[in-house]
């Protein structure tokens, strides 16, 4: 984001400007993972965003990540460090030309310390320190003929205590910095001395709430021999190691990551880079005694692997565990309650995926209609692989498919509308094969079809919309007209459109039906507008007689429809219809026979229309072309959701809404389907951490100081200045607004 200002300054002729004062009051970030909502629906899938090469990433392997007290985000890669503020990516290398460059491309960890400094550790290179301000890198290498030196190159873990100290961990052994001398005290293993270091392959350095400063060893291929209580005052060590006799040992000597919980019972992670681990120990310092976690395959909720690379607190207490090819775990840390895996999704919505190594899952992607039974499960019309039958307290999918050789299975995969009736009767209309009616009981279906010879058949193959009425018989949108199924005769009767007669139905593709509490029926068409049939009016059911009232758009009113295609029909507790069209959405006022238009102009995120639910609290919510909309009726207000807050894709299917008696809202799409209770939605209360990225005067960046530690001082002549800055939101940057 970019702002540009002209200072007309006559008699102050130096201008301090503080860039500080831009994130007053904001909070350092909090160190913590991303908390995630916990109540979200079995079997839904994980949705990744990623940042790769395209996106500006220096290489493709993240060894290390780190946000600083700044907001910014640091990725070492094995091609060199990455300053990441949510929009742009800054890259540091090795240039063998400037001294005052990273020292190594290959980054294996970074901290900060208290002044704001970054270290970074390197696979070969030695220790980093750079310094923002200058964005000058200072190194600190191994010197075979230095004892004061820095014990190797390769640097695996770093921390400051809690005194101001900086240890350093290499592969030989632990150093403490000393800023005195700028050089490095050195502690290893001595065989000969069983209470030093009980291995120089240091993998981990921790500090407690109680400031003791514990040691993890096995790093990089070098096995290790347990964790260590070090005394930095003596340099003296206590070992805790794995003992195949004593169950309440360790459960391995690799330690590859270190968690305090608020308890102090430390979480122990073994494993690491080319190392075996055996799982997660919950260890307590004060006896030294460790309880183990395990995988176990027989066991879903245990650990999905045993080689632990990292751990990592959430703000609510929950501990996420990173392993080496297994995924990511979640762990609540309240009482009794056992290991769980990644919940579902990582945002507010509930995301469901064809997965083709799971057979219980979304038979595929592509989604319609969704209807409950009385049972409470849901069914789903999919475009290509027949109907789905979700159970959402298990999460699992039943299929029923089309089968040449099976003349009672469905007679296609393609289905645009569902319906359950009274008796769970599950009616589905294809696109081209006609009505299915299955009988979950028995898993056969019955079979409707258009017949150009017998008039009482199905008006048209292609079915887009299906509706009961008061008499339990069916209203079925056909793209051949209007068909009305009489479940007592087994046979329909059609409407129509008729040139000649100007109060026929419209127009024949029938897209969307909604009956009114009046008994009005109200059809809408793709083309056609809106239809109205009364069908307390005795001549309905003749339709030669029948009298559809058509309401259409109209260039010169603009208090007509907005467009005549009608693709979803609501009406409110007020006796308002809304209508989705493919521009925008529509308020219909049957009092006064008007229409109220809602448009991209009033913050819609896209005119197409697909979809209207209502929650309990009045809103609507509509799926579109480009999102997922929340709209405020009484301040006429949107919100947008987008693939970011978790949605299947921004692009959603017709007919592919619905709320179940629960209030749980379906919403359907080219990626598969969402599930959400609106109550839960919510936005982000914490504003994002500010910081200048960049200082121009008259257009031209200025390599000054931007951390906010001095002023910028200018002259009175230098009065055009501009600025860039960054919001550290980093889940949807996108929407970060001045």
């Amino acid at each position: 984001m970019k702002r540009a200002f002209w200072l007309s300054l006559t008699l102050i002729f130096t201008l301090v400007f503080l860039p500080s004062t831009l994130a007053k009051g904001a909070a350092a970030p909090n160190n913590k993972a991303f908390g995630v909502d916990q109540n979200l629906a079995p079997g839904s899938v994980v949705r990744f965003e990623h940042l790769t090469i395209e996106d500006g990433l220096s290489q493709n392997a993240g060894l290390a990540i780190f946000q600083d007290s700044r907001g910014y985000l640091w990725i070492g890669t094995q091609d060199g460090l990455n300053r990441y503020d949510g929009y742009n990516f800054k890259i540091y290398k090795h240039d063998p030309d400037n001294p005052d460059s990273l020292s190594h491309n290959s980054i294996l960890t970074i901290a900060e310390d208290k002044d704001g400094l970054l270290w970074i550790g390197t696979w070969g290179g030695g220790l980093n320190r750079f310094d923002p301000m200058t964005e000058k890198f200072t190194n600190y290498r191994h010197d075979p003929e230095n004892l004061e030196s820095l014990s190797n190159n390769i640097v695996t873990s770093i921390r400051q205590d809690s005194s101001g100290i900086l240890w350093v961990g290499t592969t030989s052994g632990l150093n403490r910095y000393d800023p005195e001398t700028n050089g490095f005290d050195r502690f290893v293993n001595d065989p000969l001395d069983s209470d030093s270091l009980s291995s120089d392959a240091i993998s981990f350095i921790f500090e407690d709430s109680r400031v003791g400063l514990w040691i993890g060893t096995g790093a990089f291929g070098i096995a290790g021999t347990g964790l260590n209580h070090f005394d930095p005052a003596t340099g003296k060590a206590v070992h805790y190691r794995h003992d195949d006799s004593n169950l309440t040992s360790l459960s391995s000597n690799n330690i590859s990551s270190i968690y305090e919980a608020p308890n102090g019972m430390f979480w122990i992670g073994t494993g690491g880079f080319s190392l075996t681990g055996n799982g997660l120990n919950q260890f307590d310092p004060r006896t030294g005694k460790a309880k183990h976690f395990s995988h176990d395959p027989s066991e879903p909720n245990s650990l999905s692997a045993d080689n632990i690379m990292t751990l990592s607190e959430d703000e609510d207490g929950g501990l996420w565990i990173g392993t080496w090819s297994n995924g990511l775990d979640h762990m609540d840390l309240s009482p009794h309650s056992g290991i769980n895996k990644l919940p579902q999704n990582g945002g507010q919505f509930s995301l469901y995926r064809n997965n083709p190594n799971n057979p219980n899952s979304l038979g595929i992607n592509a989604t319609g209609a969704f209807v409950e039974d009385r049972r409470g499960y849901i069914w789903i019309a999919t475009w290509g692989a027949g109907i789905d039958r979700l159970d959402p307290r298990t999460g699992y999918f039943e299929h029923y498919r089309h089968d040449p050789s099976d003349s009672f299975s469905l007679s296609d995969d393609l289905f645009m509308a569902i319906y359950v009736d009274s008796q769970d009767i599950v009616w589905a209309g294809t696109l081209g094969k006609g009505l299915d009616r299955l009988d979950p009981m028995t898993g056969k279906v019955s079979h409707y079809n258009h017949d150009p010879e017998l008039v009482s058949s199905l008006a048209d193959d292609n079915i887009a919309s299906i509706i009961s009425d008061n008499n339990g018989d069916l209203w079925i949108g056909t793209f051949g007209g209007l068909s009305h199924y009489n479940a007592r005769t087994n046979s329909f009767t059609n409407y129509i459109h008729d040139t000649g007669r100007p109060s026929s139905l419209s127009e024949n593709k029938v897209v969307s039906l909604y009956l009114d509490p009046k008994n009005v029926l109200w059809i809408g068409t793709w083309g056609g507008g809106l239809n109205q049939l009364d069908l307390k009016d005795p001549h309905h059911t003749d339709p030669r007689l029948a009298t559809f009232i058509n309401y259409r758009h109209n260039p010169d009113d603009s208090s007509s429809l907005s467009e005549d295609s009608v693709w979803a029909i609501h009406e409110t507790a007020d006796g308002n219809l809304w209508l989705g069209t493919q521009i925008g959405l529509n308020r219909f006022d049957p009092r006064t026979q008007t229409f109220m238009h809602y448009t991209e102009k009033h913050g819609l995120p896209n005119n197409v229309v697909l979809g209207i639910l209502e929650d309990d609290r009045g809103n609507l919510w509509l799926t579109t072309n480009n999102g997922l909309a929340k709209f405020e009726p009484q301040t006429i207000t949107f919100t947008v959701y987008d693939v970011s807050d978790g949605l299947q894709s921004n692009e959603f299917n017709s007919n592919a809404y619905f709320r179940s008696r629960n209030g749980t809202m379906y919403v359907g799409g080219i990626n598969g389907f969402n599930l959400f209770r609106p109550e839960n939605i919510q936005p982000n209360p914490v504003a994002p951490q500010v910081a200048v990225t960049q200082f121009e005067v008259f257009n031209e960046p200025q390599s000054i100081d931007l951390s906010g530690r001095e002023p910028i001082r200018l002259s009175y002549k230098q009065d055009f200045i501009s600025f860039e800055f960054a919001a550290f939101d980093f889940q949807a940057p996108h929407r970060n607004q001045s």
